[in-house]
């Protein structure tokens, strides 16, 4: 009876190891379909929005229009920042001369 009972806890181990290897190969082969369905999530890309011009960009580019903000625009130039730093240049007693020679005519050439 001994023997009988070693013979079936034999075969009752070689089944084991068996079953064993079939969950591990299952396993390898769960493994591979599992990175081929569901690979690993890379680094997202900056989102790229492209689209095809329609008329009323034509139109926009027609009449010259810029991609410069409401502010952008409406700000001074460089020449009135400089106006508005130094001041006007001439007074009014310039000015006034300048009138007086143009009513005097036209200045004498220099040589």
């Amino acid at each position: 009876m001994s023997s009988q009972l070693e013979e079936s806890l034999d075969r009752d181990t070689r089944a084991m190891e068996r079953i064993a290897d079939a969950f591990e190969q299952i396993a390898k082969l769960l493994a591979q379909f599992y990175e081929k369905m569901y690979p690993p999530s890379h680094e997202p890309r900056d989102v790229t929005l492209t689209r095809l011009p329609d008329s009323v960009d034509e139109i926009k580019a027609n009449q010259g229009a810029t991609t410069e903000t409401t502010e952008e625009w409406l700000d001074i130039g460089p020449r009135e920042r400089e106006f508005n730093e130094k001041g006007p240049t001439t007074t009014k007693a310039v000015r006034q001369t300048r009138v007086d020679q143009k009513r005097s005519g036209p200045r004498p050439i220099k040589s």
